[in-house]
């Protein structure tokens, strides 16, 4: 269940401030500046379970490359095929 406290619990829109947006599980797939995601790495489900990444695909990879906060930290982000910042918000 979404803490109370979230000033907006549904969890496909933005997320909770309190918990960082770990909770996101929209389709938001560009960042802040418009540069489009890609898929996230192999080996990400694993290790971050709960993260929202437990889409996959046929051959075991993930499928999606929506915006996630897997490791809790400073809301959710992607990343990039941008070689100059590989990931961003």
């Amino acid at each position: 269940p979404t803490p109370h406290w979230c000033t907006k619990p549904n969890n496909e829109e933005c997320g909770c401030d309190i918990l960082g947006q770990s909770d996101y599980r929209g389709n938001i797939s560009v960042t802040r500046y418009g540069i489009a995601c890609v898929r996230w790495p192999d080996g990400w489900v694993e290790t971050h379970p709960d993260a929202g990444l437990e889409e996959i695909d046929s051959s075991g990879n993930i499928a999606h490359h929506n915006c996630r906060n897997p490791d809790e930290y400073n809301g959710v982000w992607c990343y990039t095929s941008n070689l100059s910042n590989f990931y961003d918000y």
